[in-house]
């Protein structure tokens, strides 16, 4: 009987596996199981919500479906949320012109259909999703790197208070961040290729990063780098060239590039009277905005963000944490940092491709928080309430990998610490 368990759960782990860190990240998301985030922690993120539930308001008085709403009435965001539980729907709202608002026409047509009263209903579409994504890729570590890596990877995720709150927002849609990245993870898969060739996954990329968009422009530097990291990880893995390393990564950037401009035209079609006057507004003016050229001009409160240094606001994401990187610890994040890094530099001295690759790319990593920060540094400056988030996108969660993995590979040999597959594309 013992035997034929160890025989089922041999068998079967890739799956089982996937259930498990499936429904931890769900019950994480959905229900702050694990209790990383406290109450007031999701209340910051409220009014950017509340977009979506009076876009939703808006669909339950059968008008039609314009993104997101912008409230003109003197209300409270609870007013809002009030106002959703209740039913009413008399509450005027004007279009929120910042982006195309996906969001916003995909949950008023649910709610057509369904018209739910609770909005965790809605917010549950989103753990779901992003709980699928996330444990796909978790399958993924664990027969790349093992047991503990991916255990690195879970711990980080669900003992970080930002990424529980950001889970199920509906207004962030935190899944379409991390959809591109397992679309480049499938690239390498011969058996999602036998379905699906690579020029027909890097169409689905490009839908990817198309739906970002239109669910918001913000932190698309970061996705984009992000969703590199296998390629990169593969290149050095594998030990390509650097002329096939620079080609793939041209096409990918291409591709997310030409997906955002897209959304660009999309947007702009429906944001002015003329296509001109919408794509100035959404590209040009929207632009000038998040990096600082005008925005003191248009709105004089903003000066104190505009004249911070980009080096002024990356500090202040280093050291001006409020809360805790790591919900059950009290320690901070440049020791955390620290010992990340320590690990990794630990993993790029061996032998190993793999340790390697999987240390070269906790450093690659960092610059896609980095990048926004520092190219998009008022919209930084402003939100600062909440653009910790992009520290586990993904620079802190391959972190936590690279110190469990090098930890276990310390006492143990690296061959019981790998997975039993030797490439990426047998998963």
């Amino acid at each position: 009987m013992k035997f034929e368990i160890v025989e089922f759960l041999q068998r079967y782990r890739q799956y089982l596996l996937y259930v498990v860190s499936f429904i931890v990240f769900f019950l994480s998301f959905q229900s702050n199981f694990f209790k990383a985030a406290g109450p007031s922690f999701y209340v910051s993120l409220n009014d950017s919500e509340s977009l979506v539930v009076l876009s939703i308001l808006n669909a339950s008085s059968n008008q039609p479906s314009r993104g997101l709403g912008l409230y003109t009435s003197p209300l409270s965001i609870g007013d809002i949320y009030g106002a959703f539980s209740d039913k009413k729907s008399n509450i005027i709202t004007l279009p929120y012109p910042s982006q195309f608002g996906l969001q916003g026409h995909l949950f008023s047509a649910l709610h057509r259909i369904f018209n739910f009263n609770d909005i965790q209903y809605y917010r549950a579409i989103n753990s779901f999703i992003l709980a699928g994504l996330l444990a796909l890729i978790v399958s993924a570590v664990v027969f790349e790197l093992g047991i503990f890596a991916a255990f690195g990877m879970v711990f980080s995720i669900v003992a970080s208070p930002w990424i529980t709150i950001f889970a199920k927002n509906l207004y962030w849609m935190t899944w379409t961040w991390i959809l591109p990245l397992v679309v480049v993870l499938l690239l390498y898969n011969p058996m999602v290729q036998r379905f699906l060739n690579q020029r027909r996954l890097i169409y689905f990329y490009a839908f990817a990063i198309f739906i970002k968009c239109l669910c918001g422009y913000e932190y698309v530097s970061t996705v984009v780098i992000m969703s590199s990291i296998p390629l990169l990880y593969k290149a050095i893995r594998d030990n390509v060239s650097l002329k096939r390393l620079f080609v793939d990564g041209a096409l990918l950037f291409v591709v997310a590039l030409v997906s955002f401009l897209a959304a660009v035209v999309l947007h702009s079609l429906v944001r002015a009277d003329t296509p001109i006057h919408g794509f100035y507004d959404t590209f040009i003016r929207g632009s000038q905005m998040s990096t600082g050229f005008v925005a003191s001009a248009v709105y004089p409160g903003l000066d104190k963000f505009v004249d911070m240094s980009a080096w002024s606001v990356l500090r202040n994401y280093v050291v001006n944490w409020g809360t805790p990187p790591v919900a059950f610890f009290t320690v901070s994040f440049p020791f955390i940092v620290a010992l990340h890094v320590l690990a990794a530099v630990n993993l790029t001295t061996r032998t190993s491709r793999k340790s390697l690759a999987l240390g070269v790319c906790f450093f690659y990593s960092a610059l896609a928080p980095i990048s926004w920060f520092v190219l998009f540094k008022v919209h930084s400056a402003i939100h600062g309430h909440m653009n910790y988030v992009l520290w586990f996108s993904p620079f802190l969660v391959i972190g936590w990998m690279v110190l469990f993995f090098s930890l276990a590979s310390n006492h143990n040999s690296e061959k019981d610490c790998f997975a039993q597959s030797n490439k990426l594309g047998d998963l």
